[in-house]
């Protein structure tokens, strides 16, 4: 028996909580009706999911017969906005139900459908989208498109830590990472004690409500606990973050705005950004780096638009 599967659902601009699809989307049954998937990360969908128990849905050709009950689906989805792969959340303790449809507008033939049911305290969707493009082997499709493909206990692993690692850079992810954490440590042992995730209660663990006469004394801490976490670091040639600078003279490269301040130093304050990331196997020389304001530099990071990372590399490929 397999217990881990990676399905492919339709893109979802938001996050899998609402019945509304892209047009772009690929998917033939979803550009007229919104998938059945539209709702996977709605975890309290009326007179369908419970306390303990969420329901979703995968459109496959063929019902994934091998897969073992509680095992752990993974959500792969091509983001119609950037046409780029992202695995973007999973289910745990999961299993394979008989179709069954509950009459909702809307959907196709006026039905939603439901095949998937997993416990919410072991489900996610996560924070942060993982690009697709690092889980490829010898650039074959991840999954294909409207159905699944099995996968090994590696590939999730590397999954549930990866997004630990990049939940980890942030602050406020308290609750999401403990529920990794358990997710990872049901299904493949201890967790490293170098990610630091103590809790064993993502419910204790959330952002607790406070009354309003409380709030002000309930922020904050005098002795801010420390943790400890993993990440790898690139090495860079300062020689080519500071030409590049130099030949920007203090203009951001992409929004063409003069930097925001003067460092200690009286240099106008502009950051070097790599277009093709050092984490995608980018390479440090002058036709992949950037001179940017902190601004569009977290706009970067965050929203890794394709229209301006094309700009960048046309300004930057004249470095050469």
């Amino acid at each position: 028996m397999k217990n881990i599967i990676l399905a492919n659902i339709t893109w979802n601009p938001r996050e899998w909580k609402s019945a509304l699809v892209d047009p772009r989307s690929g998917f033939k049954y979803a550009k007229k009706y919104p998938g059945h998937e539209s709702l996977n990360f709605k975890f309290d969908k009326d007179g369908i999911d419970t306390r303990k128990y969420i329901h979703g849905y995968v459109q496959w050709s063929k019902r994934p017969k091998d897969f073992s009950d509680d095992g752990l689906i993974i959500f792969f989805t091509k983001d119609t906005d950037t046409n780029r792969g992202k695995i973007v959340g999973l289910y745990g303790k999961s299993k394979i139900i008989d179709y069954q449809d509950f009459h909702h507008k809307g959907f196709k033939g006026n039905k939603y459908a439901i095949n998937i049911k997993a416990e919410k305290d072991f489900s996610i969707l996560f924070p942060v989208y993982l690009k697709a493009e690092q889980y490829k082997e010898n650039g074959s499709r991840l999954v294909p498109q409207a159905n699944f493909t099995y996968k090994d206990e590696d590939f999730a692993k590397t999954v549930i830590l990866d997004e630990i690692i990049e939940l980890q850079k942030s602050e406020g992810y308290e609750k999401e990472l403990v529920i990794l954490k358990n997710i990872y440590e049901y299904y493949f042992g201890k967790l490293n004690k170098t990610y630091g995730i103590t809790s064993k209660n993502p419910k204790n663990s959330a952002n607790t409500k406070t009354s309003e006469t409380d709030a002000g004394s309930a922020l904050g801490t005098a002795t801010p606990k420390q943790r400890d976490s993993i990440h790898t670091v690139y090495e860079r040639d300062s020689k080519i973050n500071e030409k590049v600078k130099q030949l920007a003279d203090g203009i951001c490269d992409l929004c063409k705005n003069e930097a925001p301040f003067r460092d200690s130093k009286g240099r106008p304050y502009l950051e070097c950004h790599h277009i093709d990331w050092l984490s995608e196997k980018g390479s440090d020389k002058l036709d992949n780096v950037a001179a940017l304001c902190p601004n569009c530099h977290r706009k970067m990071h965050v929203v890794d638009n394709e229209r301006d990372k094309a700009k960048l590399k046309k300004i930057a490929s004249r470095r050469k």
